[in-house]
């Protein structure tokens, strides 16, 4: 079977590097080959270049979502994900890009996982629920059931555990950290009041004691929320949006201005910029998923039991990888974001995604001092190869 290669695009880079970085691909990573833009899976970018910035905001509004390689003398670059300090060191180079290949290997299968997910449910029909839905957690009485939360999901036609390309990506690809390692802690953390997800919640606050629509104005777009029914226009492109979320907001310009409920009535029916609605709790939800990026806002203690208040609403949210599984453990067992990550097997970044985007609601939020609640689930034997939900059915009482 022909291997199927990953194509990368260069952006900067001079004539003699993009001929060592072919050799490279010829010789000692021969999984990659270089293509145009338009068919890139992934790009890399000299940051040192005179045009580097531009190149870079250019490049992430046409394609918010895929990774990139940063080249640079400085460690100061907007994301690290994928970084590489020049001189570039070869060894160093290829086990960037042996790991840029896990995550979109990842991510290929996980799409075609949805494909097939998504083709034998076509062929069946939807007046009955797969039977791994048809089961009934018993969570503390304060909470809707997992049977309930699915069913109702499923019917919706609305909710999968497999996420698309945007969703995996939106969580970042930083690797598992250790928890012992103070500086790999801060390197997970992020301060959402210098990003715009900040701003927003501080607009909403503003609006929400005024009992105004509170209006903020960039050159991207504008953003007019509006907490008396519930919602938030924008004329921001939904590309262009993922990719101001992880902008500090020194580098936004951004002005606000505070409407009247008739004021904003009359701006948005007189506007000749058509605006898209969201409802406020899933722009939030979204915004803090975006902005967290496989982080977790400053201050949160890894360390700490999660304490759920409640389930989110997963038929109208934006579904991070595993969000039904992390959110089925807090429900029954108060378990750290650590913990959580390896009872479950997968990475920390679905983890602490999830977790931001709740704290946002509150819907969830972490208290020292609580011990864990281990009751019905257990994940010790790692060579069951069932799936959650029938692990778990296998403990509960009914």
């Amino acid at each position: 079977m022909r291997k199927r290669l990953i194509k990368m695009c260069e952006v900067g880079l001079d004539d003699s590097f993009e001929r060592m970085l072919e050799l490279v691909f010829e010789h000692s990573a021969q999984d990659f080959i270089l293509v145009r833009e338009n068919k890139a899976e992934a790009c890399i970018v000299d940051f040192d270049n005179l045009q580097a910035k531009k190149n870079w905001e250019n490049y992430r509004k046409d394609h918010p979502h895929l990774p990139i390689i940063i080249l640079s003398l400085n460690e100061n670059v907007p994301e690290k994900d994928f970084f590489v300090k020049k001189p570039v060191n070869l060894n160093e180079f290829v086990k960037v890009l042996n790991r840029l290949k896990r995550v979109i290997d990842d991510t290929r299968q996980s799409q075609q996982l949805m494909m097939d997910e998504t083709n034998d449910t076509d062929s069946r029909p939807y007046s009955r629920p797969p039977q791994k839905e048809e089961m009934v957690l018993r969570v503390r009485s304060s909470q809707k059931t997992v049977n309930d939360l699915l069913i109702k999901s499923f019917e919706k036609q609305q909710v999968t555990t497999l996420s698309n390309y945007a969703e995996h990506t939106a969580c970042g690809f930083e690797p598992d950290i250790n928890p012992n390692d103070e500086k790999a802690i801060e390197k997970v953390t992020y301060d959402r009041s210098r990003r715009l997800q900040g701003l927003i919640e501080k607009a909403l606050e503003t609006a929400k004691t005024s009992g105004c629509v509170n209006r903020l104005k960039s050159t991207m777009g504008e953003l007019l929320i509006d907490p008396a029914n519930q919602r938030v226009l924008s004329s921001v492109k939904e590309q262009t949006l993922h990719s101001l979320m992880l902008l500090p907001t020194k580098n936004l310009y951004i002005e606000t201005q505070l409407l009247s409920p008739n004021q904003a009535k009359e701006y948005i029916k007189n506007s000749s910029t058509p605006f898209s609605h969201d409802c406020l709790d899933e722009f939030l939800w979204k915004t803090a998923i975006l902005t967290s990026h496989g982080r977790v806002p400053m201050g949160t203690d890894l360390h700490s039991p999660v304490i759920l208040s409640r389930w989110a609403n997963f038929s109208r949210l934006m579904i991070t990888p595993h969000a039904l599984q992390i959110t089925a453990l807090w429900a029954d067992s108060a378990y750290s974001l650590i913990e959580t990550a390896a009872l479950l097997q997968i990475p920390q970044r679905y983890v602490f995604s999830l977790y931001s985007a709740m704290v946002a609601l509150n819907l969830a939020c972490v208290t020292p001092g609580i011990s864990p609640r281990k009751k019905t689930i257990f994940f010790s034997n790692h060579s069951d190869k069932r799936g959650l939900f029938q692990r778990l059915l296998a403990k509960i009482s009914f």
